[in-house]
């Protein structure tokens, strides 16, 4: 970390007057990484708020669980929003953070798998840190697996998959 914020504004540079407070604010190399900590329930409509800020700031941010239950709404809304991550830092998480000196969360990921022509989602997770993490840009949206290109690389080859057996059994039949 270049620079920690705990608790401060983060005025905007686009629009004079207009700021949020994220619970932690951090420059890490060329990067500028807000944390939002979510210990109660924000509305949907709220995350979107200051997704579209931070966004428009070219900042990203990174919404932290303090545990994961994906039945919760706000699980899922944020789950869906940042293709299938979602980062948890409960006890587990601290006591890596602490034995390896430096902050790690765990991720809870999907990852699509195909079985015959039918795609399925399976749960996995693994201890992250943030050089782990890709950070999109236009998104901001730092994410560990990209559910959303993993999906489309198996649609694609149920699709070449489905393509080939309609092309031998249409030889099949001229035969």
């Amino acid at each position: 970390f270049r620079s920690i914020w705990r608790d401060k504004i983060r005025p905007s540079d686009l629009r004079p007057g207009e700021w949020k407070r994220p619970d932690v604010r951090a420059a890490i190399a060329d990067r500028e990484i807000v944390f939002e900590i979510q210990l109660s329930y924000t509305f949907l409509s709220e995350v979107l708020r200051r997704d579209a800020f931070y966004r428009d700031e070219h900042v990203h941010i990174l919404w932290i669980f303090r545990e994961f239950q994906p039945h919760r709404e706000v699980v899922r809304d944020e789950f869906f929003h940042n293709r299938r991550n979602i980062f948890v830092l409960d006890a587990e998480a601290e006591r890596e953070t602490i034995r390896r000196g430096r902050l790690t969360l765990r991720c809870y990921y999907q990852t699509p798998t195909l079985t015959d022509d039918a795609i399925s989602e399976k749960w996995g997770s693994r201890y992250v840190h943030l050089n782990d993490i890709t950070y999109p840009e236009p998104e901001y949206r730092p994410y560990y697996r990209d559910f959303d290109l993993a999906r489309f690389r198996l649609l694609r080859l149920a699709l070449v998959r489905s393509i080939m057996r309609w092309g031998r059994a249409r030889r099949a039949r001229r035969d």
